[in-house]
């Protein structure tokens, strides 16, 4: 999935999100996310213990990812956008 919503409606849950890069992870996987690149195995490992043993990270990046997406990715924040292109689009 090029956005891959599911990890942008986890985050807005409070819940961090371990996310491999590529397609479109990085336009939303800014804060609250453990990014791992694609096939690290061992990354990927290390960062499902970190979450589950740490829980003062865990519980930051819940937050961190909380924040971020209820400023970016809120639906008044998105209307207003979709907004902006059709009003662009209209002056060409």
């Amino acid at each position: 999935e090029p956005f891959g919503i599911l990890g942008a409606e986890a985050l807005a849950q409070g819940t961090p999100v371990i996310a491999m890069r590529g397609g479109g992870v990085e336009d939303w996987a800014k804060q609250g996310v453990c990014l791992v690149e694609r096939g690290d195995t061992d990354g990927m490992a290390n960062a499902i213990w970190r979450l589950e043993h740490d829980d003062e990270h865990t519980a930051n990046l819940g937050a961190l990812g909380w924040n971020w997406v209820t400023r970016h990715l809120a639906p008044d924040e998105q209307w207003g956008s979709v907004i902006n292109v059709y009003e662009e689009l209209m002056t060409r």
